[in-house]
Parts: structure tokens; sequence; C-alpha cells
């Protein structure tokens, strides 16, 4: 009778062992499927499936697009006009007379550089002279008596805006101009003019 009970009781314990084992490999069998290389290394598979159909992915949520920045008009820094000067030079400058210089463009706010370049035969260094520093537009000029330079000096004329900047709109230059001892008549004055050019 003993051994009966024992039998009994050791039968009812492998039952009871085994009904989690073959629930869990029914689970399993669910989500997994075999390799057909490697049977028996089960691969969970990357997509669960409710039944025999896959189950759904859920959506993503839609991502804010990044705001596009636009610059702002009012902390732009406002175009400058191109300087220039505005002045008829004449063809030669009389020496001892004095000269009314004006331009348009650039800043007044930073002001101006206002100068001049003498050059003159056999010379190797120019030098930048300045005539005057202003937030105006226009600038008076005493030309120099002819004794100060030597024999064939010519005149560069040159503005330039005080903030600087890349490319030419910020400065101009005249092209050279001789330096005249007196104001001549017409004739004296073509003369003159041609004998400084040769």
């Amino acid at each position: 009778m003993r051994v009966s009970l024992l039998a009994a009781y050791i039968f009812a314990s492998a039952l009871v062992a085994a009904a989690p084992v073959a629930a869990n490999a029914a689970d399993a069998a669910a989500i997994t499927h075999v390799s057909p290389d490697k049977a028996d290394h089960p691969i969970v598979d990357d997509e669960p499936t409710v039944g025999d159909k896959p189950k759904p992915k859920p959506k993503a949520a839609p991502v804010p697009a990044a705001p596009i920045l636009t610059p702002d008009t009012d902390a732009q820094t406002p175009l400058l006009l191109p300087l220039r000067w505005t002045t008829e030079f004449p063809e030669a400058i009389k020496a001892g007379s004095y000269l009314n210089l004006a331009w348009e463009g650039g800043s007044p706010e930073y002001g101006f550089e206002v100068y001049y370049i003498p050059r003159w035969p056999m010379q190797r260094v120019y030098d930048l002279v300045p005539i005057e520093n202003t937030t105006s537009r226009h600038a008076i000029w005493s030309v120099p008596q002819y004794d100060d330079f030597p024999e064939g000096t010519t005149f560069i004329f040159g503005v330039k805006d005080a903030t600087g900047g890349p490319g030419g709109n910020w400065y101009d230059l005249t092209a050279p101009l001789p330096l005249v001892y007196s104001a001549p008549d017409a004739r004296g004055f073509e003369a003159a003019i041609k004998a400084k050019r040769a």
C-alpha cells in the first residue's frame, strides 16, 4: 500500500511540473520561428504576430519642422552708396590757390578721411598727406606753393570712408593732376599740361 501511494505521489508531482513547461512551450511557439539552418536555435521574431496576421506597428508621431530663420531687417546694416568725388577737378592745380572738394556716398556717421598723394619724378616712396578728417561731405584745401615740391609734381586726391570695407565702394581717387605755378591763359595752360605729362 505504501508503494502505491508513493507511486501516485511521484506521478502527480510529474504532472504538476510538466504543466508550466507545456504552457511555456506553447507561448514560445506563438512568438518564435525556427531558422531552417539552425533548427535548435529559435530566434525571437522581430515582428510578433496576433493569430495569422502581423501585429500593426504604431504610427510615429509627427516631428515639428524646424523654424525657418529669417534675417531681422531692422538689425541689418544699411547699404551705403559708393563713395565718389563730385568735384569737377581742373586739368591742373594752381599753386597757392584753394580747391573746393566734395563727394557723395559713404557714411557720415563715422566720418571721412580726405588726403592727397604728391608724386614727382624719381620718387620711390609715396605718402598720403592728410587734408582733413570730417563728417561732412566737403572740404576746402589750401594748395601748397609751387616751390614746396620738385618740378613735375602731380597730385592724386583721395577720399575714403573711415569704416573701410571690401571692394572699391568705400574710397575714391582722382587721376594725377599736375601742379602749375600760376593760372596761365588758354594757350599757356595747355602747354603747361603737356609739359607736365611729358
